[in-house]
């Protein structure tokens, strides 16, 4: 399933041709560009575009990518030199097999189809946590001004037309700029319901409260980078699922990619 713009599902056939996983497809990778975090608090959307949000949801499809900065190399070189030092120089094999990537580096992979040809699209992906790599798919007279990638540890995309600018801020990075991500789940109580289920304690409303108020303060932030629009008003997604739909709800077949 694809989860549509109004949230409901629709099948992959409808949207994809021949789909399969791109965990259990994927192609020779392609330039890899790094893309450099935004060091001020303001994204640039681009006069005219659409702003669209993506959630970067939980999924099980693995990219097949890692990630990691110095400190993380460092952290397992000590734990090499550790495991080698105990087996006294015996067995450099056993002292490197538990020494990988650990999952925590691992890029989880969301597929993103979009239609959306009534106006250029400035696409934000958004992520709680994690690594995500969000794989977009273009139907054809689809334009894209921009791509905004919020939150997480490390987010990237693929697929994406040249030219296209990209901007990256982490959870860290939002933080600072008194923007923690959060959100409302895609199912569930809505926040604004004031009558809460009468088994809730006085603590759980009260937690749910705070988490209402940390909810609209990042929604009043995220509409004040992205021409008025609320972080909610235009998400695409489920809170688990692996591919996206932005555009109708039932688009002309895309290859895969």
């Amino acid at each position: 399933m694809v989860a549509t713009d109004a949230g409901g599902p629709q099948f992959l056939g409808k949207v994809f041709d021949g789909y399969e996983p791109a965990s259990t497809s994927m192609p020779p990778l392609g330039t890899i560009t790094r893309v450099s975090t935004l060091e001020a608090c303001n994204p640039v959307v681009r006069d005219g575009a659409k702003v669209v949000t993506v959630l970067g949801s939980e999924t099980k499809l693995l990219a097949g990518l890692y990630t990691y900065d110095q400190e993380d190399l460092l952290g397992k070189a000590e734990t090499f030199i550790k495991l080698y030092r105990q087996e006294q120089g015996g067995s450099l094999k056993r002292a490197t097999r538990f020494i990988g990537p650990p999952d925590a580096h691992k890029f989880k992979l969301i597929d993103v189809a979009v239609t959306d040809t009534s106006a250029p699209l400035h696409l934000v992906f958004q992520s709680p946590y994690g690594h995500r790599l969000f794989n977009l798919h273009l139907a054809e007279g689809v334009t894209l001004s921009g791509v905004t990638l919020l939150g997480g540890e490390a987010s990237a995309v693929a697929n994406l037309p040249a030219g296209v600018p990209v901007e990256a801020m982490t959870s860290e990075q939002l933080v600072a700029c008194d923007a923690g991500l959060r959100r409302a789940p895609r199912n569930g109580l809505p926040l604004d319901d004031p009558a809460f289920p009468p088994t809730w304690s006085q603590e759980v409303q009260d937690k749910w409260t705070t988490r209402h108020d940390e909810i609209e303060a990042y929604n009043s932030w995220f509409a004040s980078r992205f021409g008025g629009v609320r972080s909610d008003e235009t998400l695409r997604g489920y809170d688990q699922g692996h591919a996206t739909l932005v555009g109708g709800p039932c688009p002309p077949r895309l290859p895969p990619v």
